[in-house]
């Protein structure tokens, strides 16, 4: 079992590759954009970013973006996006790390997207990842914290995501995914990646673990750290969220500073 920089190191090159990120965009950028609208200021920061294809889809949209990932190939990759884009920059910063890197610079909005917060393992580590994206957000400003919805995939032991197939110069590319459930709703996701080259086939395996947060675990954490006004929704067309039903548990949460609550 790797840790998650050295699971998304080996993938770094085939990241891209795997997600279909045109359709993916069209998809979330409605909901995101909608989001982002509502706020007074136009600076972004995007939490756990990859490759950084939202902050580049934003920054051509005209917000002023800032990327931050853990993994320095994916940081790396997405700098070379950057480079056209004097609104749009990366760094290289863990979950937690946010506010000792910017000090007293604040942003309007925070994203944290694809699933990122389950590499979170610890109760006390949410709390601090959480308490970070408050630190960095302006009064007002909201949080965008997207993650699947483990409630359901628990009760119904979904095991088995959907394969990825994608033709290649070299070959095609099979991308398999699957969870080894744990105690305590921890899991290990593991990926497999199946190569074909010429008339033989080679293989990949890499296996990091997550925490399957729930709602109810989540909520009194974001509520604890300054986010008092919170909106759950299951999925990017703006759905309800409903716990057995849902495939995503979007959590969109406000911050208010405790002097502008007592008025």
């Amino acid at each position: 079992m790797q840790e998650r920089q050295d699971f998304y190191r080996n993938l770094s090159e085939e990241y891209d590759l795997m997600v279909d990120w045109p359709s993916r965009l069209s998809r979330e950028l409605p909901f995101l954009t909608g989001v982002l609208q509502k706020q007074a200021g136009k600076k972004v920061i995007d939490a756990a970013c990859g490759t950084g294809n939202h902050g580049l889809a934003l920054a051509e949209l005209g917000w002023e973006v800032t990327g931050t990932d853990a993994s320095p190939e994916m940081v790396a990759i997405a700098s070379t996006r950057a480079e056209r884009w004097p609104n749009l920059k990366f760094y290289q910063l863990r979950l937690g790390e946010l506010a000792r890197q910017f000090g007293e610079e604040k942003f309007d909005a925070l994203l944290c997207l694809g699933n990122s917060l389950p590499h979170v393992l610890e109760r006390l580590q949410l709390e601090q990842t959480i308490g970070d994206f408050a630190l960095v957000l302006k009064s007002g400003g909201v949080a965008v914290v997207q993650l699947l919805n483990y409630q359901r995939i628990f009760s119904e032991a979904e095991r088995f995501l959907a394969p990825v197939s994608r033709k290649t110069q070299e070959g095609e590319r099979l991308f398999l995914r699957f969870y080894d459930f744990l105690p305590e709703n921890y899991l290990d996701f593991n990926l497999v990646v199946l190569r074909q080259q010429g008339g033989t086939w080679q293989q990949q395996v890499e296996t990091t673990r997550l925490r399957g947060w729930l709602a109810r675990e989540l909520l009194p954490v974001f509520r604890s750290q300054g986010f008092t006004r919170i909106e759950l929704y299951g999925d990017y067309q703006g759905k309800p969220y409903q716990e057995l039903k849902a495939k995503d548990l979007i959590i969109v949460a406000y911050k208010v500073d405790g002097e502008e609550m007592t008025k």
